[in-house]
């Protein structure tokens, strides 16, 4: 049997509303800013600073691996 060379893929599922917003090898800056985005328009009652950090944003996430 081969080893799988490939990476793991996460799932990053919105732990208010449940939906999953992206499968991503990797958390970057891009998705960081749509899982931003999300909580701003679509949960208003989440207080983020204006400059929110990492943890910040991630705290209201779910990451799980996925079967991509």
């Amino acid at each position: 049997m081969e080893p799988n060379n490939t990476s793991p893929v996460f799932a990053v599922s919105c732990a208010k509303c449940r939906v999953i917003l992206l499968t991503t090898p990797r958390i970057t800056d891009p998705e960081l800013q749509g899982m931003e985005k999300h909580l701003r328009l679509r949960h208003p009652d989440v207080r983020l600073s204006r400059v929110p950090a990492l943890g910040e944003i991630l705290d209201h996430y779910r990451v799980t691996p996925s079967q991509q």
